[in-house]
């Protein structure tokens, strides 16, 4: 355990008092109560067995020996990565897209992940996408920083689970300077590692995130002022590959109907001229 308060000690940290700040369908967030700028996420009771495994999970999910605990070790292993090679800079503060982890901690609803806040300049929780669209707030400045944010994702490899306007906020106090962060959603789930291992299919498995958000969030094209040139929201290149396969996959589709109405219209008018042949034999016959 790696305790982030030396008033915490041995004790555990008691969470039942605190209402969660958000919740997921797999954790509850809390406040630390004694660091404000820090956060404890925990895994939701109600959903965990006394074995330590989540009830929701299937037989073969529940053969990994982290169990419930295993969202936790995809996020700590992918942000060890990402520190890992930003080593030569370990002297200063790793700039990454993904929210800061800094251990974990015991509490009365088990493990907690204590993680970095994300907030405003009062000191309010950072806005996800999701609620800037609800709430009718979306501005171009925002779209930016959301493309700079899946640059930032390309260039350094990061691999996501499940990432959403939900779990990616917007904040201009973390470095002094308009940015996006992602809260939750990132490192391997497959059981291969293979986004981890080839770039390319990371990068194509971004291709399809960015066309995700974009979707999530309603918006095509964004006007860059002061610029009077349109610029597409997202990578054209993913839209252009997302079409293409579309239309492969659907002509393919329109295609194979046409053989097999083709083949079957065929079959039964051979069929038919067979009879209408042996009705002209008979009625020919002496």
């Amino acid at each position: 355990m790696i305790n982030v308060s030396p008033k915490l000690r041995d004790d555990c940290l008691d969470v039942s008092r605190q209402e969660p700040i958000a919740r997921g369908n797999m954790r509850n967030v809390y406040e630390h109560p004694e660091l404000p700028d820090k956060l404890v996420k925990t895994i939701r009771p109600e959903i965990v067995n006394r074995l330590g495994f989540r009830t929701t999970d299937s037989q073969l999910k529940n053969m990994r020996p982290e169990g419930c605990y295993k969202i936790f070790v995809r996020e700590i292993t992918e942000y060890l990565i990402q520190c890992r090679k930003q080593y030569a800079s370990r002297y200063k503060h790793p700039g990454l897209p993904i929210v800061h982890l800094f251990g974990v901690i015991h509490t009365n609803e088990g493990i907690g992940l204590v993680t970095e806040k994300i907030s405003t300049g009062q000191g309010e929780l950072a806005p996800t996408y999701h609620e800037l669209k609800r709430s009718g707030k979306l501005r171009p400045e925002h779209l930016y920083a959301l493309e700079d944010f899946l640059d930032h994702c390309y260039s350094l490899g990061i691999v996501f689970s499940d990432i959403h306007i939900k779990n990616i906020v917007y904040t201009e106090t973390r470095t002094g300077r308009p940015e996006c962060v992602c809260i939750d959603g990132f490192g391997e789930k497959s059981f291969v590692p293979i986004h981890r291992w080839s770039k390319r299919l990371n990068e194509r498995k971004l291709d399809r995130i960015a066309i995700r958000l974009h979707r999530q969030l309603g918006v095509y094209q964004v006007q860059t002022a002061p610029k009077t040139a349109w610029a597409i929201f997202p990578r054209p290149r993913a839209l252009l590959e997302y079409s293409l396969k579309k239309s492969l996959a659907y002509g393919s589709l329109i295609l194979i109907c046409g053989l097999m109405y083709f083949s079957v219209g065929t079959w039964l008018g051979s069929d038919q001229d067979d009879l209408n042949a042996t009705e002209v034999l008979e009625q020919v016959k002496p």
